[in-house]
């Protein structure tokens, strides 16, 4: 359980969430400029408990109590934490209307599956930000929206998204502790919230490190040609079929 002592304790420096950032974004940032790792954060935010992982249910929504927790802590407004999760959708996303909180164990996991993807997608140049000193120092935003699994392309840069990484080739999430996290190898500090945070592995395909080494590989430098990098438009007009 969180040590009682983390309760009561507030950051010494916070970031504001930029727009349309995800929870789990936020706490890759945040971490980063304080030099810890992202499970430290989540300790001190109440997020975690068991120093492994951050559960992924955290992005569905948010109890009342933790959210309450986290602003604390991280010196923000719940509302300001409450819109890092995709509580912020479930207007549009019914199977996203039943808090995980306050559901059963299944209706949880059944939001999980359908209602949103662990890993988020990304757009490169997306996260090299917006040439802010903020973002030129931390990147830009994981963005919240492209959790939902009906998120597929970019439409300011008008590129289809990516799921994985481009050096590594793997899904940019995994099983923590047996345990779906929300991020990957959070127990790893000082890597760039840009980064891939998959093991580093050596030609031979053997884990660095006994597995604990997160691969550095930056995500925002991935060439156009990975999958998901192509071109891609909204069809023209002419192309619609007439209405009849």
């Amino acid at each position: 359980m969180t040590d009682v002592r983390d309760q009561h304790r507030r950051l010494v420096r916070s970031l504001a969430p930029l727009p349309e950032e995800s929870l789990p974004g936020f706490l890759l940032r945040l971490s980063h400029r304080l030099g810890c790792s992202p499970t430290r954060v989540a300790e001190l935010g109440g997020l975690s408990s068991h120093r492994r992982h951050v559960p992924a249910r955290h992005l569905l929504g948010l109890p009342e109590d933790l959210a309450l927790q986290f602003a604390r802590v991280a010196r923000l407004s719940t509302h300001e934490i409450k819109s890092l999760t995709l509580q912020h959708f479930a207007a549009a996303v019914p199977v996203l209307r039943s808090h995980p909180h306050s559901a059963t164990r299944t209706n949880t996991l059944i939001s999980v599956d359908w209602g949103m993807n662990a890993a988020s997608r990304y757009r490169p140049a997306c996260l090299r930000g917006d040439g802010s000193p903020i973002q030129q120092e931390f990147g830009g935003a994981w963005k919240l929206r492209r959790h939902l699994p009906l998120s597929f392309a970019c439409t300011r840069h008008d590129r289809l998204l990516s799921d994985v990484c481009p050096g590594c080739h793997q899904p940019l999430i995994g099983l923590a502790d047996r345990r779906l996290s929300l991020l990957q190898r959070p127990r790893v500090p000082g890597a760039h919230p840009a980064a891939c945070r998959n093991a580093a592995v050596t030609r031979d395909n053997t884990a660095v490190g006994g597995a604990v080494v997160a691969s550095g590989v930056m995500v925002e430098d991935a060439p156009h040609g990975i999958p998901g990098g192509g071109a891609w438009r909204w069809p023209r007009p002419e192309w619609r079929p007439a209405h009849r």
